[in-house]
């Protein structure tokens, strides 16, 4: 007969407080406890939930929708035949190729439960990234249970994994984003692996393989290229496992020398289904420039702060941005969460507690498996700790690499110091056969002593991260979408505005806007931000006029026969002329041909019949230090970033105006000269820019101008 599985009923109770802790850990960003009540009704909807926490949600709130309503993630056909996107990046509009497993996944559950219990379709998009959160939670309680063979392991793997500050700080209520999968299927790579690996029968052994490959072919569908690079990862280090196993060595009171017990030919078996099978259903779920794409993005430098002579949006990216390794104290090392400070590697996996057991739990599974004592139980731990070693070392190493390249990947590396550091919880607390009552009473106790300080440090982060969390959108931008999608007598009508916004402004408008945070459009940072602080209304409006018109095309026409700097110099220089003039200005000072000059011209003076709406909002003035960064880019890539982006601070110095030495005060009347100045604070009535929608909420202000 065959055995049969159970589970003991402390293991399901212990995995679903684990689940239940992922949960509670998040509630405080729906509470937001210590802001005043006028705020809080400013960041609820009218339906009495919370706006949506990310400008990025919203994005996938759209072709949400559009899935639903029509099928596709497009609302237009492109060149190519594929899905095309009219709405984003106006006029020219872009693929909507995406990953849709975050679209199929969130409109099957709004069907069930729709169609169950009523439930409405933003109230799934709001919580479904929680519920992910508890089965990562899960996942990462199974993974450490095995790797450990205990359950305080366990529960203190799966609360690292699942309520580490930097999963949680991009998992919170309220985030309908891509995120939601990362580290469920993480831990998934790792555990269907090291199953596979670990399995002595050859059926289970490729049921296990099919596992993790149709885990890897789902995380590229819902995360793209690096769905595809950690799953190699979790492959590498099976191949280092594989070589360990290749590696002669002797036992004591042995003659000769004798490879390690396990077939070498089993594991590598096991790696070349688990790689050709993934490449095969990745291959056809994807398409093969789905490889063309994973190789450009593996060999890229990960320079963010420019692309060649252009300027990359990445470089404004707080997520982007490369995080310190450590705190400047002791106390703030070992915390998972300090209040107003940038996250550390350190902090983002839990604090110093979890990195120092994630070291111990590693060298002690690499000491497991090079120790030389015989017989069998003691033969399949080594080979077991050799496996799980070699897999997570490689898994650490890969990741610590990543975070190289922005705070975002410091989750990743998460995944696997959470479940080290809780199997080494476990490690402390083994499993014996034989003890009495009180032996094991005093063991139990041990277990939740040391479970219960390996887990405080991120659940108090999380919970206080939490608590600071707070909405991207208040009802002062939605009323100004409102407005837009109600007012506008252009069907047509276009929203102008920084990059971030665009997603949001997009979905709540129904209006096509010029700019959102899927295109990282070095020519449009330039050109909005010249438009932006522009000091003459009537060059901000040629411009503005431009980029709705005939977008980036003028730029781009224009690089093919001049370098950049030359090349946006002769759009400004062109503008303000007739288009005669502008022909031969462009022959006789850019020496191009009569043919050249007049394309160029028609598309610096191209005039669209669309409404043109510029919506700025308080919080985009966070910004304008990066705004006039990209006024002022060089195309050599060089500029350092500024200091300080708020409207009142020098982004030169990070002081603020108020404040600088009297000689540099001249930098405060500049400043005012900005259009966004004008505009903003000063109001000032401009023939080309007519006021047309105001609201302050007391969270955000929001201004409307339509370009005249």
């Amino acid at each position: 007969m065959k055995k049969k599985i159970r589970i003991p009923w402390y293991k399901i109770v212990c995995a679903i407080l684990v689940m239940l802790a992922a949960v509670l850990v998040r509630l405080p960003a729906v509470r937001l406890p210590g802001v005043p009540e006028t705020a809080k009704q400013a960041w609820t909807k009218d339906s009495g939930q919370l706006y949506l926490n990310d400008y990025d949600s919203y994005y996938h709130v759209r072709i949400t929708d559009q899935y639903l309503d029509h099928g596709t993630l497009g609302d237009s056909i492109g060149p190519e035949g594929e899905p095309w996107d009219t709405i984003s990046f106006y006029p020219e509009g872009r693929s909507a190729e995406y990953q849709p497993g975050i679209v199929w996944l969130t409109a099957g559950v709004y069907r069930i439960l729709h169609g169950w219990l009523g439930t409405e379709l933003y109230s799934i998009e709001f919580w479904l990234i929680v519920v992910m959160a508890a089965f990562s939670g899960l996942a990462a309680f199974a993974a450490a249970c095995r790797i450990s063979k205990t359950t305080a392991g366990g529960v203190a793997g799966g609360i690292l994994v699942s309520c580490g500050t930097s999963f949680v700080q991009r998992s919170l209520p309220g985030r309908f984003d891509t995120d939601m999968f990362v580290i469920l299927l993480e831990v998934l790579l790792i555990l269907l692996l090291t199953e596979a690996l670990r399995a002595k029968r050859t059926v289970l052994r490729l049921l296990l393989a099919a596992g993790f490959a149709m885990t890897v072919t789902v995380y590229t569908l819902c995360w793209s290229v690096y769905g595809l690079i950690f799953a190699a990862l979790a492959l590498a280090g099976g191949l280092l496992y594989f070589l360990l196993l290749l590696l002669p060595h002797r036992r004591p009171g042995q003659t000769g020398v004798k490879n390690y017990d396990r077939p070498a030919g089993t594991a590598i078996q096991t790696l070349a289904v688990c790689t050709g099978l993934s490449f095969v259903l990745v291959l056809l779920a994807n398409g093969p420039a789905f490889f063309k794409n994973f190789i450009e993005v593996t060999a890229s430098s990960g320079e963010m702060l420019s692309s060649g002579i252009l300027p990359n949006l990445f470089a404004s990216i707080s997520e982007l941005q490369v995080p310190g390794w450590s705190p400047s104290s002791l106390t703030e090392w070992f915390s998972a969460f300090v209040p107003g400070k940038r996250l550390t590697v350190v902090n983002g996996i839990g604090g110093g507690g979890a990195a120092l057991l994630c070291l111990a739990g590693l060298a002690t599974l690499i000491f497991r498996a090079v120790r030389a004592e015989t017989g069998e139980s003691r033969t399949l731990e080594r080979k077991d700790a050799a496996l799980y070693a070699c897999v997570l070392f490689v898994w650490l190493a890969g990741c610590a690499y990543a975070v190289g390249r922005g705070v975002r990947f410091v989750e990743h590396l998460n995944t696997g110091t959470g479940i080290l550091a809780g199997a080494m919880v476990g490690f402390l607390v083994p499993i014996r056969e034989g003890e009495s009552l009180s032996e094991k009473s005093k063991r139990i106790l041990l277990s939740l002593v040391l479970t219960g300080a390996a887990a405080a440090a991120p659940l108090l982060g999380a919970l206080s991260l939490s608590a600071q969390s707070r909405p991207s959108v208040s009802d002062a931008q939605a009323h100004a979408m409102h407005w837009i999608r109600e007012e506008a007598e252009d069907p047509g009508a276009v929203a102008a505005s920084w990059w971030d916004a665009g997603y949001y402004y997009e979905a709540e408008s129904g209006h096509p806007a010029l700019w959102d945070g899927g295109c990282q459009s070095g020519i449009r940072a330039v050109l909005l931000g010249k438009i932006l602080t522009a000091k003459d209304p009537a060059k901000a409006r040629n411009l503005l006029t431009m980029l709705c018109s005939s977008g980036d095309q003028a730029a781009e026409f224009l690089m093919t026969h001049l370098e950049a700097p030359k090349a946006f110099e002769a759009i400004e220089t062109a503008l303000p002329l007739e288009k005669d003039e502008a022909c031969s200005l462009l022959e006789s000072q850019y020496n191009l041909s009569p043919e050249e000059a007049e394309t160029a011209e028609a598309l610096i003076h191209a005039q669209g019949s669309e409404e043109i709406y510029l919506v700025l909002s308080s919080d985009m003035l966070q910004q304008l230090g990066w705004i006039e960064y990209y006024a002022d880019w060089d195309f050599t890539g060089m500029t350092p970033a500024p200091i300080a982006t708020m409207y009142n601070r020098n982004p030169h110095t990070g002081n603020t105006i108020e404040s600088e030495a009297e000689e540099d005060i001249s930098f405060f009347e500049q400043r005012k000269q900005e259009l966004i100045w004008q505009l903003f604070f000063e109001e000032t009535d401009l023939d080309v820019f007519q006021k047309t929608f105001e609201e302050d909420d007391t969270v955000r202000r929001v201004q409307i101008w339509k370009l005249c």
